[in-house]
């Protein structure tokens, strides 16, 4: 994992394949943003109960990036949806989700502009010990350039 305070705020980037696997996050990780490329991204972010495990720790601000990030986005919302009915809670009417297409081809945001949303823009509740989390898949190219933006914001 890597961490650094960004615009007055504390950015960890991990690998998906990681944090699936950790036992324990010290923070509460309150934007989170993922990556979708693809259906398969779509599906392992879904299959692993990741968004449940997230709202568990406290995350309330998804942003998704992506050619099929506005999917995700749909089905984070249902999956909100889905965490309220099976634990009898209301928190979906709490969680923002955003979603910022990255595709070359056409003239949605870029890249860089959706790592601009995230460490600048998205809702920040400003109490103590909550971050910003980037969950990228360290074996995608897509991703590998999220991580360099991210590196490399200020």
């Amino acid at each position: 994992m890597i961490s650094k305070r960004i615009n007055d705020r504390t950015l960890h980037i991990d690998d998906v394949n990681a944090i699936q696997t950790s036992q324990g996050m010290n923070f509460v990780p309150y934007v989170v943003l993922l990556t979708a490329w693809n259906n398969d991204g779509v599906a392992k972010i879904l299959d692993n109960n990741l968004v449940g495990a997230l709202l568990q720790k406290g995350a309330r601000n998804f942003v998704c990036v992506g050619s099929c990030s506005e999917f995700l986005h749909d089905e984070i919302d249902e999956a909100l949806f889905e965490y309220d009915r099976k634990n009898s809670t209301d928190i979906a009417e709490g969680i923002l989700t955003t979603y910022h297409v990255s595709n070359p081809n056409d003239d949605e945001d870029t890249i860089e502009e959706a790592v601009y949303y995230f460490v600048r823009i998205a809702e920040f509740d400003l109490k103590e010990d909550q971050h910003l989390l980037a969950i990228l898949d360290d074996t995608n190219p897509d991703d590998k350039a999220v991580k360099k933006a991210l590196e490399n914001a200020t």
